[in-house]
């Protein structure tokens, strides 16, 4: 597959860490697989098919890493990498409260995901009633539908102030 994770939060790391996934990197790893791998030693290579440890992580301290996908309904979302700079074998237990909290993080992150997208529709919603509004103004006079303009952006935003400026082509005035 060609599809790429693309980072949108890292503590510890560089930015560009998280900005150029790597060719035969973990996203690519994790899209096939979608299975946890915990790495207790970045400087022993694995046998599991995976991605060998970035130079850039490495230098960075870490020693252990725990990377979890990220899935909803069987699909990726993301990857959720942990490094610790300290050595660890992680034990069972360990393991299974790292996949249980990436399920976690991955309901949390579609919940966030939708509340936007039901927050951009309260707002489409909103910029209609507000066109209909408008609209229907005919019999108003210019006040009334400054008035109305008003009422409507600020069901919308809070507003503590407006101003409309109206060009005039006779005088060249605004």
């Amino acid at each position: 597959s060609s599809r790429e994770f693309q980072g949108v939060y890292a503590t510890g790391l560089p930015e560009e860490q998280m900005k150029t996934p790597r060719i035969k990197g973990t996203s690519r790893y994790f899209l096939k697989t979608k299975k946890s791998r915990f790495v207790e030693n970045v400087n022993r290579e694995l046998d599991d098919g995976g991605p060998k440890i970035s130079r850039k992580l490495k230098a960075l301290g870490a020693k252990t890493i725990a990377q979890l996908p990220l899935l909803l309904k069987g699909q990726m979302i993301g990857i959720l990498n942990l490094g610790l700079k300290s050595p660890r074998n992680f034990s069972e237990n360990e393991k299974q409260i790292l996949k249980l909290f990436a399920d976690q993080v991955s309901i949390a992150i579609e919940n966030a995901r939708l509340y936007n997208q039901h927050r951009k529709i309260k707002d489409l919603q909103a910029v209609q009633k507000m066109g209909q509004a408008l609209t229907a103004s005919v019999n108003l006079d210019e006040d009334q539908v400054v008035e109305l303009i008003h009422q409507e952006i600020s069901s919308l935003m809070y507003a503590d102030n407006m101003y409309i400026a109206l060009y005039d082509a006779d005088t060249d005035m605004v």
